[in-house]
């Protein structure tokens, strides 16, 4: 009796709040319904689910491992930097060696060359240079003819004047000889001149008692050259 009484009790005190409500308003009914909800959803936080905030120790493990695997990875790529980088100082000083035997080849392939060419070619400058010079001093005698008499002059102080002192000259020379005759004689008296067509025109030549002396500065100047030509060879050999 007493269970089937609190039934009806418990049952006749729902229907009643729930007629209350809905003689309510219908603006302090929505609030009465808000304010059931918010005390549900109050109870259910307090009661409900646990917080987030609590980790999982797999979690914990997980980032354990991760900075584990980091930390590996960094030690590896240092170890790797380090042995590349001593690698590479190998390879660069052998690098390096192979460069200074190559240029230390190229340097022997030109000298070798340098000797080639002076040897081929020195002929050529040679024969050029002779030319050069024999030109300029034939200029300077067509413009200067008193430069044969002058080196009549130093050949006649060359050679031993004890007797009588022959000058062969070109005849073309001839008026030229005897505007300058007195200046001749005043170094040696005893002078005789013969004309000789094949007499180099710049090159008297004057004969002494005992020797003779040329005149002629082409042939002096040949083996100036020559003479020249010879120490040259003589250095690049």
């Amino acid at each position: 009796m007493l269970k089937q009484h609190s039934r009806i009790s418990s049952r006749w005190h729902g229907n009643w709040r729930r007629k209350a409500r809905l003689l309510l308003p219908a603006k302090e009914r929505r609030n009465s319904l808000s304010k059931a909800k918010v005390l549900r959803d109050q109870s259910i936080t307090e009661f409900g689910m646990p917080s987030l905030e609590h980790k999982h120790p797999g979690a914990i493990l997980e980032k354990n491992f991760n900075q584990d695997i980091a930390v590996i990875e960094r030690t590896a790529y240092e170890k790797g930097f380090s042995a590349g980088e001593e690698a590479g100082y190998v390879v660069g000083e052998e690098k390096a060696l192979m460069l200074l035997e190559r240029l230390e080849g190229i340097f022997t392939e030109m000298k070798e060359l340098k000797k080639k060419v002076l040897t081929e070619v020195q002929p050529q400058v040679f024969a050029l240079s002779m030319a050069m010079a024999r030109k300029i001093l034939r200029d300077e005698i067509r413009q200067n003819p008193e430069v044969i008499i002058n080196l009549i002059k130093a050949a006649m102080e060359k050679i031993e004047r004890t007797g009588t002192i022959t000058i062969k000259i070109n005849p073309a020379l001839k008026e030229l000889i005897s505007d300058h005759k007195p200046e001749l004689l005043a170094i040696h008296p005893e002078i005789r001149f013969d004309t000789d067509p094949s007499i180099p025109l710049a090159g008297p030549l004057v004969v002494g008692p005992e020797e003779e002396v040329i005149t002629d500065f082409e042939s002096q100047l040949t083996n100036l050259l020559e003479d020249l030509g010879e120490d040259i060879g003589n250095n690049n050999a």
